[in-house]
């Protein structure tokens, strides 16, 4: 999106980190749900989600008010999409996966937009998608 609308990007930028915030808010709800079921899961799902909400607060406060410090927005975003490939492995034998899946899909669109924006190149918009898809994929096979 963020390559097609440059001229409404800027303007924009508070409501896609708006939507980011509402998608990650709804799949903590969607993930806290399931993970309460045995101690050991509600432990690794309270880790995991207080990891993502402090990741996702700090990204968040950098993108909109775009400070300089351009090196910790991309470790956010690896650490991030990291995170939701750890949500997606959890969540995938659960029947909430027909929920945090699209989810996680319709997060990509505003954090692409805002890696477009921040930094003008396709390639801040894949390389931490690859970070999600690794993640996933290692996950799978390992277990």
């Amino acid at each position: 999106m963020g390559k097609f609308s440059k001229e409404e990007l800027a303007a924009g930028a508070k409501y896609l980190v708006l939507l980011k915030e509402l998608f990650v808010s709804a799949m903590v709800f969607f993930l806290a749900r399931i993970s309460f079921s045995t101690p050991v899961s509600g432990l690794i799902a309270a880790l995991f989600l207080s990891g993502l909400l402090l990741l996702h607060k700090t990204h968040s406060h950098y993108i909109l008010h775009f400070c300089t410090s351009k090196v910790n927005q991309v470790r956010n975003d690896y650490l991030i999409y990291f995170l939701l490939g750890i949500d997606f492995f959890l969540s995938s034998s659960q029947p909430v996966f027909r929920f945090i899946n699209p989810l996680i899909f319709l997060y990509g669109f505003p954090t692409g937009s805002i890696a477009y924006h921040r930094k003008g190149t396709v390639k801040s918009v894949i390389f931490p998608a690859l970070a999600f898809v690794v993640t996933s994929i290692a996950l799978f096979l390992l277990f």
